[in-house]
C-alpha cells in the first residue's frame, strides 16, 4: 500500500532528523516529492464556442454555465525530485494557466515547456454555454459531461466516461473504463477496450463496442443499434430500427419492434428475443449446440428442427437472423 508522508526535505541518513515540515508530499514509492496548486479563470465569449480540452493525466468535468462566459478551474498536482522543484512547477502553471482564446475558440491544456509537462497532472472543472461544441481528451482520467446541446468528441486512455442530457451526436472512447450515457437527443458512438457500456434514452442510432464487458442499450429511438462485445452479455430493449448484436462469449436478451433487419449471434451463450407489435417477420434461427424455441405463432415454416427454425411470422417481411454456437435460442 502506498503511504504518503508530509515532509519538506528528505534526509537520506536515517539517523538524521527531518527538518521543518511544510505543505509538500513525498512519495517513497516513486522517490518524488509533490506539490498542489489551483487556478481559476473566467473568459468572455460571444456567439458559438468551440472548446478543446486536453490533459495528460487528470479528470475533465464540463457543465452548462452562463451565456457569454466560460469558467475554468484547474487543479494541479506536480511531482519532482525535490519539494522545491515540485512547488516551482505547480506555482508556474497556476500563474500561467494553459488556456488560449481566439474569439469563440478556446483551447485548454497545452503546456509549451516540456519541463512543466513531465510528472504533472491537471484536472479541469469547466462551465460553458450549453451551445458549446466540445472536444475533450485525457491520457488517464475520467470524463464527465452534462447538459451540452452540440456535438461532442471524448476520449481517455484509461478512465470512465459519463454523459447526461446531450443534445447532439456523441463520439466517446476509452481504452479501459466504463461508459454510461443517459438522455441523448441524437445518437452515440462509444467504444471501450475493457469495460461496460450502458446507454439509455438515446433518440438516434447507437454503435456500442467493448473488447471485454457488458453492453446495455435501453429505450433506443427510431435509429439503429449496433452492439458488440468480445466477452460479455448484451441487453437491448425498446429497439425500433435495425439491430446488429454480437458477442464472442455471453448471453443476449433483445426486445423491440423490427422495422429493419435484425441480426444477432453469440459464440457461447443463450439468446432470448422478444418481438413486439405485429410486424411481418422472416425468421431464421439456428443453434449449433442448443434448442430453438419459438413461442409465437408462425404463418408458415420452411424448416423446423430441434436446432433450427425458418419461416414467417405475421405473413413475413423483415429478416430476423439469430445464431448461437452453444446455447438455446428463444423467441417470444
Amino acid at each position: 500500500m502506498k503511504h504518503t508522508a508530509r515532509v519538506c526535505t528528505l534526509v537520506l541518513a536515517a539517523a538524521l532528523p527531518l527538518v521543518a515540515a511544510c505543505d509538500f508530499d513525498f512519495d517513497p514509492v516513486f522517490a518524488m516529492a509533490s506539490a498542489e496548486a489551483s487556478f481559476e479563470r473566467t473568459l468572455s465569449v460571444s456567439g458559438a464556442v468551440d472548446l478543446d480540452v486536453s490533459t495528460g493525466s487528470g479528470n475533465i468535468t464540463v457543465r452548462p454555465g452562463s451565456a457569454g462566459t466560460v469558467r475554468v478551474v484547474g487543479r494541479i498536482k506536480a511531482r519532482d525530485d525535490t519539494a522545491q522543484s515540485a512547488e516551482e512547477k505547480a506555482r508556474y502553471i497556476a500563474a500561467n494557466p494553459p488556456i488560449e482564446q481566439t474569439g469563440g475558440t478556446i483551447r485548454i491544456g497545452r503546456i509549451d515547456k516540456a519541463e512543466y509537462r513531465r510528472n504533472v497532472s491537471i484536472s479541469y472543472e469547466i462551465e460553458t454555454p450549453a451551445e458549446s461544441r466540445l472536444e475533450a481528451k485525457s491520457g488517464s482520467g475520467n470524463l464527465d459531461v452534462e447538459g451540452l446541446r452540440n456535438a461532442l468528441g471524448l476520449s481517455t486512455g484509461s478512465g470512465n466516461i459519463k454523459l447526461d442530457s446531450i443534445g447532439d451526436e456523441v463520439h466517446a472512447e476509452t481504452g479501459s473504463g466504463n461508459i454510461n450515457a443517459v438522455s441523448l437527443s441524437r445518437g452515440l458512438n462509444a467504444s471501450t477496450g475493457s469495460g461496460s457500456i450502458h446507454a439509455t434514452e438515446v433518440a438516434g442510432s447507437v454503435k456500442l463496442s467493448t473488447g471485454s464487458g457488458d453492453v446495455t442499450a435501453e429505450m433506443i429511438g427510431e435509429g439503429d443499434a449496433d452492439l458488440d462485445t468480445g466477452s460479455g452479455s448484451i441487453k437491448a430493449s425498446g429497439i425500433k430500427g435495425g439491430l446488429k448484436a454480437s458477442t464472442g462469449s455471453g448471453g443476449l436478451r433483445l426486445s423491440g419492434t423490427p422495422t429493419k433487419p435484425w441480426e444477432a449471434d453469440t459464440g457461447s451463450g443463450g439468446l432470448q428475443v422478444q418481438l413486439s407489435g405485429n410486424a411481418g417477420i422472416d425468421l431464421d434461427a439456428k443453434a449449433d449446440s442448443g434448442d430453438v424455441n419459438v413461442r409465437q405463432a408462425m404463418s408458415s415454416t420452411e424448416s423446423v428442427t430441434k436446432h433450427q427454425v425458418r419461416g414467417k411470422m405475421n405473413g413475413g417481411g423483415v429478416l430476423v437472423k439469430l445464431r448461437s454456437g452453444s446455447g438455446d435460442i428463444t423467441i417470444e
